[in-house]
């Protein structure tokens, strides 16, 4: 409460006594929404899971280039939408190569697209004070999940050697970490269903000289001489292998996540192996996704990787065309992902390699992806039949009891009115902007509805939108309203916020630049001109121009004279060249302001089409539910309302009833006359 007044007094910041203690501490930030809560424990996540479905979680690798990251960070917030992924896993780079540009992924991650990060680190070129400093950054960050790893040797190294003044293994990492900061991170550690690479030797005497567990695992390939060439992990090195990974397990790892493998048997074996010495934690399968023969061949081979006869046979067969590969990477795949599950696996964690293609294909094939809302722009191009399609904008309620009226109806207003989609406002000045994404998520997976989500310019910085769009796009929201907004309560002119925009164009372009064509964008159109734009004419209706005339609003001003106001045509021009300038910038379509004149919006359909605006202008319908909401309205838009209206609505304004069949009248007239 003392901070709030403080905050609300001009005090340039919030300085705590701490005492040293945390609990009354953080829970006063949390009680002013400024606590900054980490992400869950994958862990925990794991243990939380319920349903029939398996989770799924997506491993990405941070690329070298600034075009690489980019694009990856565009297909992010897709693929967790559409994977509705438990988390993603960035790699530290082969020899620790790219490091920073792991962490900088890991913090976008979270921050930008709202995923629980499971961040690698290695003992690859590392000190354990630099160690410390990335653990302390991603603490920092509310990261929360560590990978520990000892690493790949870097480039040119045949062998891998430990850093000086660094760790030998990922046992001594996972040691170090729960020794410096306890139980701060979920760690996870690799495990190998076939032995680790470097324990994987070729065998002379052939598959005939193999025990029975070897001939589960063994890889079996043609070796450059022709010649049948076998490799596998002896079962004495295996037996060393499983006891390793004990050690980690021990001393403080969570879970494990498998090395690649494309034989689900040698899966199975190897948690039973991990079962029968002990290890009780969740080992999840890494699922390589097929995307290329090239890149096929050459994993398996540095892998040094079982690979069962009839998936050789498919990729062999299919290695001329790019698309017949990604065809049997998609299939091996999700009949893998079946397997695994059937057979008790914890959730399915894909190595996407930073493509979608196959990963995607593989959730399609196994009903996992969660598909967003069509683009509203869509629906109306495919809609058919003589009857109009109609859609419904609600504004989010102030209070929980407003929301759950809101909630109540939603269901009976979409199935009695048969919308295409359903419009939820950003609420005056942006006051209302979290009730706003909350009942958009809610209208779509609740309701079944098509959320078309406003959003303004008005108190919200450039970062905020991100983050509103990322959490729209996580979610399946794929249709946004781009507005100006209003100015803030109390606040008579609108000001652009600091770090923000200064108009819909602005944020027009910076939906499209940040997001490309992810979102089906609207903006807003004004077939009597922009309220800021309409003024007084003191000459009367007699000095305007015909133009003028058929959208001036002639009313009684508080003097009980003719009052008239309009949006002379040179500043009308300037208005229509805005809206193409919002159109040209990759509006889809125009939601109009309220109007009571029909002649007025085909007016101004007329006019868009005149400068070149060939988008579908949306007419919007004022719903007239009381005479007092009716004059405000109509007094703040400085709305043209027809004279027959204004009489109907005045002779009605006694009796609450007699104004909504007003209201339900003009409104089916006018919506007849549109259509």
């Amino acid at each position: 409460e003392m901070s709030r007044a403080l905050t609300a007094g001009g005090a340039p910041g919030l300085h705590y006594y701490t005492l040293n203690l945390e609990v009354v501490t953080m829970g006063i930030l949390d009680e002013l929404g400024l606590r900054v809560k980490p992400d869950a424990k994958i862990s925990e996540l794991i243990k939380a899971h319920q349903g029939e479905k398996p989770w799924t979680a997506f491993e990405f690798f941070p690329p070298r280039t600034e075009s690489g990251v980019n694009n990856l960070k565009a297909r992010l917030p897709r693929m967790k939408a559409e994977g509705n992924i438990l988390y993603g896993d960035i790699t530290w780079g082969a020899g620790g190569t790219t490091s920073e540009q792991t962490m900088d992924i890991a913090i976008a991650m979270r921050k930008e697209f709202g995923i629980v990060a499971n961040m690698h680190l290695t003992c690859t070129n590392i000190e354990a004070s630099k160690v410390d400093e990335a653990l302390s950054t991603a603490m920092a960050n509310g990261i929360r999940n560590i990978v520990a790893l000892r690493g790949d040797a870097p480039a040119g190294q045949e062998k891998w050697e430990a850093t000086e003044g660094g760790f030998n293994c990922a046992l001594d990492l996972v040691k170090h970490i729960r020794s410096r900061f306890g139980g701060e991170f979920c760690i996870s550690v690799a495990g190998y269903p076939e032995g680790h690479p470097d324990k994987i030797s070729v065998v002379e005497g052939g598959v005939a000289s193999l025990t029975a567990s070897e001939k589960r695992r063994c890889s079996v390939s043609v070796g450059p001489d022709g010649k049948e060439l076998v490799q596998v992990c002896r079962d004495a090195d295996f037996t060393k292998e499983l006891a390793y990974l004990k050690e980690k397990v021990d001393a403080g790892a969570d879970f494990i996540l498998t090395q690649m493998f494309f034989d689900t048997d040698v899966y199975l074996a190897f948690v039973e192996d991990c079962r029968r010495v002990g290890i009780m934690v969740p080992v999840v399968p890494g699922i390589m996704c097929l995307n290329s023969f090239g890149g096929f061949k050459k994993m398996a081979a540095m892998c040094k990787t079982r690979v069962p006869a009839d998936l050789e046979a498919k990729m062999a067969a299919a290695q001329e065309s790019t698309e017949a590969v990604k065809k049997v990477g998609i299939e091996f795949g999700a009949e893998m992902s079946r397997a695994l599950t059937a057979g008790g696996a914890p959730g399915l964690h894909y190595y996407t390699l930073n493509l979608e293609v196959v990963t995607m294909g593989i959730l399609d094939e196994l009903g996992l992806r969660v598909k967003p809302d069509a683009k509203i722009s869509e629906l109306i191009k495919a809609h058919q039949g003589e009857k109009p399609w109609t859609a419904f904008e609600f504004f989010p309620p102030r209070t929980e009891s407003g929301v759950n009226n809101l909630k109540a109806r939603l269901p009976r207003m979409k199935a009695e009115g048969n919308i295409l989609y359903g419009d939820i406002t950003w609420g005056a000045g942006g006051t209302t902007s979290e009730q706003t994404m909350d009942i958009a998520i809610a209208m779509r997976k609740e309701f079944g509805i098509v959320a078309n989500m406003h959003l303004t310019c008005t108190n919200i910085e450039a970062s905020k939108v991100d983050e509103a769009l990322s959490t729209a796009m996580a979610n399946g929201i794929r249709n946004i309203v781009a507005l100006r907004g209003d100015a803030p309560a109390g606040q008579e002119k609108w000001e652009a916020t600091e770090g923000g925009f200064n108009c819909a164009l602005d944020l027009v372009k910076h939906i499209r630049s940040r997001f490309g064509g992810e979102f089906c964008i609207s903006v807003a159109g004004y077939p009597e001109g922009h309220p800021d734009k309409i003024s007084v004419v003191e000459g009367g209706v007699a000095s305007l121009t015909a133009s003028e005339k058929r959208r001036c609003s002639v009313s009684v001003g508080p003097d009980g004279k003719e009052l008239v106001q309009v949006c002379r045509d040179a500043d009308f021009t300037k208005e229509l060249a805005y809206l193409k300038e919002k159109v040209d910038a990759g509006a889809d379509f125009i939601l109009t302001q309220m109007f009571f004149d029909t002649d007025v919006y085909l007016a101004f359909v007329e006019d868009c089409r005149r400068v070149g605006i060939m988008v579908p202008v949306v007419p919007g319908i004022m719903c007239l539910n009381s005479f007092g909401g009716f004059k405000k309205m109509a007094a703040m838009c400085k709305t043209r309302v027809p004279a027959d209206l204004e009489a109907k609505m005045a002779a009605a304004q006694e009796s609450t009833e007699a104004v909504k069949k007003v209201g339900i009248e003009f409104g089916a007239e006018m919506s007849r006359a549109l259509t």
